[in-house]
């Protein structure tokens, strides 16, 4: 079953790139919902192994606040990708062990997909998040639209010489809008969930 929904709840997503040496988890993103019911889109980014660490601090310091205010808090994800690359990335620097293990053994973050998958029978040829869109909200626009886009498109930026700056850079600029649409795609998905859970009588 979803938990009830928070005014503090995070919805999250990362881009990790696969073919640096370490791998590198070089865009965290996370969208809130304001006071007002507006969306607010937070970026965290790293571009080599000193940056991750840093970014991956950030977030987890940004989250732990969010949780301390409401501990009915909870971080919504999709698939197991986020959890799995921040156990990974606490254990490559040792850094943020209490504050990870606190929010996972809390059962703090929430991966959509398993519900989606354990609880909905969807005629798609998959499970993606691409493609039970449909369900919840229009086709989207934006230039990359999936995960080994956003690969090819950092591989692409490596090579350009653009500015490491995302708001200086169209491609940075681009993966940063397919990351927040990714993440603003959960807000009106948790919310269908937690109708038919309701519909349901769960």
């Amino acid at each position: 079953l979803l938990p009830p929904a928070s005014s503090l709840d995070v919805f999250l997503d990362l881009e990790g790139f696969p073919y640096a040496e370490r791998g590198l988890e070089y865009l965290i993103g996370a969208t809130t919902i304001a006071t007002d019911g507006t969306l607010a889109f937070d970026d965290w980014w790293a571009h080599d192994e000193p940056e991750e660490r840093v970014a991956f601090e950030g977030f987890i310091d940004w989250a732990w606040e969010r949780l301390k205010q409401d501990p009915s808090m909870h971080i919504y994800h999709y698939a197991a990708y986020e959890r799995t690359a921040f156990s990974r990335l606490s254990t490559k620097y040792a850094t943020r062990e209490y504050e990870l293990d606190q929010l996972l053994r809390h059962d703090v973050f929430v991966d959509l997909y398993t519900v989606v998958r354990q609880g909905m029978v969807i005629g798609t040829p998959s499970y993606s998040l691409k493609e039970i869109e449909h369900l919840y909200m229009p086709p989207r626009k934006e230039a990359i639209t999936s995960a080994g886009g956003s690969v090819v498109e950092y591989q692409r930026w490596i090579e350009s010489g653009e500015s490491r700056q995302w708001p200086e850079s169209p491609i940075l600029s681009a993966i940063r809008d397919y990351n927040r649409v990714d993440c603003e795609s959960m807000v009106p998905l948790r919310d269908w969930l937690l109708a038919r859970q309701q519909e349901a009588e769960l």
